[in-house]
């Protein structure tokens, strides 16, 4: 992350290599004497001398800094470089502006708890995902659940949803196959309340399923077509290469009759069935990865 960010500053303002050479020169010394230490420390530190440096330019330049997936980042990485940054926005030389995009984190919200301007997402956008939520979950589960159980289950995913519409989108769409297999209210409020409330125990979740599925064969097989095809395939396409390749595993000699009884029917169902929402058909443009 933080060499990401000098790159873009340097990139933007060529003039502030002057506050790189010196740590480069220190490289380069390092280099002519074979060191062997951990160079890694190294350079990290020297990343965060070069932008320490540049805030305390003596001249008023304004840096506006956009960072967006914050959380996707290490633990130890995000809080060393977020304290660097809070100590740059109150550097009275160099006019830092910082802008975080991050789903809450523990060290982010420890950081910013006292004059920070803060814009809290779920506080912003909490309308629009429960507009969302009822678009999405009343046409499919209108005729299975009663308005006040389904009032219930907005409200719940409202309340978990921190502003983030994949994980609504994500935990809809596993309720509503819950819903359709059969179901009681207390097993699928059960279920509702034991998804995960981050993506990424929702993402592995999703394939823990696909892999355990008795269609794990299929769906490593859609999965490899549409990561190392050259473009998107049509739907189309997308049957016929899935049926090519149902004959040629087979120890049957490849046919028209093989072929024709390998296309799958229904093949955009069978990709929501496989593929758990991490495959999906955009209209006629293809069929690409979530």
């Amino acid at each position: 992350m933080l060499r990401s960010i000098l790159y873009e500053i340097l990139a933007q303002k060529e003039s502030f290599f002057y506050h790189f050479q010196s740590e480069f020169r220190k490289y380069q010394a390092l280099e002519r004497e074979q060191w062997h230490g951990d160079l890694s420390k190294f350079h990290y530190k020297s990343l965060q001398n070069v932008l320490q440096s540049i805030g305390k330019r003596e001249s008023r330049e304004r840096l506006y800094l956009l960072i967006d997936a914050v959380d996707e980042s290490s633990d130890q990485d995000r809080r060393d470089i977020l304290r660097l940054l809070l100590e740059l926005c109150d550097s009275k030389r160099c006019i830092f502006k910082v802008f975080v995009v991050s789903r809450p984190v523990v060290e982010l919200q420890h950081l910013i708890r006292t004059s920070r301007a803060v814009i809290r997402m779920q506080d912003m956008n909490k309308t629009d995902i429960q507009n969302y939520v009822q678009t999405f979950l009343r046409p499919e589960l209108k005729h299975e659940l009663s308005e006040d159980d389904l009032h219930q289950a907005e409200k719940y995913i409202l309340e978990h949803a921190q502003g983030v519409f994949l994980w609504v989108h994500l935990v809809g769409n596993e309720l509503v196959r819950f819903v359709e297999t059969g179901h009681s209210i207390r097993e699928m409020f059960s279920f509702l309340e034991g998804l995960p409330k981050e993506l990424d125990g929702l993402y592995q979740r999703m394939l823990t399923d696909m892999e355990h599925s008795s269609d794990v064969t299929v769906t490593k097989r859609m999965f490899q077509l549409v990561l190392f095809a050259h473009r998107p395939f049509t739907v189309f396409e997308f049957q016929h290469a899935l049926s090519i390749a149902d004959c040629t595993s087979t120890k049957l000699i490849p046919s028209d009759a093989c072929f024709r009884d390998s296309l799958i029917k229904g093949l955009e169902r069978r990709i929501i069935h496989c593929c758990r929402n991490l495959l999906e058909v955009k209209g006629f443009n293809g069929i690409f990865l979530f």
